[in-house]
């Protein structure tokens, strides 16, 4: 998966700076992530994850585009 720029494992994602690992990993927890598990590592789906973030954000009143 390292050339996949659609999927990301956890430390991958954290590294664009929108979450943490540990946000996220409690947003895998809670199910609100997409993606899937392969052995013990989660791979995130990450244009969908960052629009379910933006979308949040816009729904607890934040900026919105």
């Amino acid at each position: 998966m390292k050339g996949n720029t659609e999927y990301q494992s956890v430390p991958q994602f954290a590294n664009r700076g929108i979450k943490s690992i540990t946000a996220i990993r409690k947003d895998i927890q809670k199910g609100i992530v997409p993606g899937f598990q392969v052995g013990n590592r989660f791979y995130i789906n990450a244009p969908q994850y960052i629009a379910a973030i933006e979308a949040a954000q816009c729904w607890k009143g934040g900026d919105c585009h």
